[in-house]
């Protein structure tokens, strides 16, 4: 049911505004890093919060990185089941329609052996004129001046692909800027209770001057996950969904 109302929500939202619904999950300390210094993450979280994610992609149609987090984690961002909470019938719905990975690497750094692009299909997003190796799937967009893939036309891409629920696993720099432009419907915390210190990574990297300025959130749900907080927010902004 979780699932199909996910689908239908995300549905609602495409016809609608033109892209699906956006999900951005977090994994923190209860300081709000995401990471060591060094990079190190492995693992903030619980298990049970690990599981609790398997469900989050079983949800989606797309998983989102950025390249920052393929060159530092290799990471699969792919559906285990028997590392998930899901039931078998919920398993074998998602592994018949596994989700659609997608990672955006502006100057096409992508390694040709990086293990998201093994399994299920990949697209990496590149600024245009990037020539990557030809076994990858490839699709060029506009970059802003800095260099990073313009996230208006990046979303309305999404939506022509018929993408409706769409999940951002991601580092702070990609997760902040998607935060910035008001691009996420649901926030997803993993909160372990654990503290990183102030070198730690934060878990949005965009800066603000004033408390005024400062995103705001709507608390949907706080539950306990394994020995961490699940936190499930909705911006203050968020579009209201069609009733269906």
């Amino acid at each position: 049911a979780d699932q199909a109302e996910q689908h239908l929500a995300g549905f609602l939202l495409r016809m609608r505004r033109g892209w699906g619904q956006i999900t951005l999950k977090v994994a923190a300390s209860l300081d709000g890093r995401v990471a060591m210094a060094t990079g190190e993450s492995q693992w903030i979280t619980c298990e049970a919060s690990r599981q609790d994610v398997q469900r989050l992609r079983a949800e989606s149609d797309l998983i989102v990185t950025g390249i920052g987090t393929v060159l530092a984690d290799d990471c699969q961002l792919t559906l285990r089941p028997d590392q998930s909470s899901l039931s078998s019938e919920e398993c074998e719905r998602a592994l018949r329609s596994p989700p659609h990975r997608m990672v955006l690497d502006s100057q096409g750094r992508t390694p040709i052996n990086a293990r998201i692009l093994n399994g299920s299909p990949t697209t990496v997003i590149t600024a245009p004129g990037i020539k990557m190796d030809s076994s990858i799937e490839q699709h060029q967009l506009p970059v802003d001046q800095r260099g990073r893939i313009v996230l208006d036309d990046w979303v309305h891409y999404l939506g022509a692909q018929s993408f409706n629920t769409i999940l951002i696993e991601a580092g702070p720099q990609l997760s902040g800027a998607l935060i910035e432009g008001g691009w996420v419907d649901r926030l997803v915390v993993y909160q372990a209770p654990c503290l990183l210190g102030d070198t730690g990574r934060p878990m949005a990297g965009f800066a603000i001057d004033t408390l005024s300025e400062s995103p705001k959130f709507q608390l949907e749900e706080v539950t306990r996950s394994g020995t961490d907080l699940r936190i499930m927010a909705t911006p203050m902004t968020a579009p209201a969904l069609l009733s269906a």
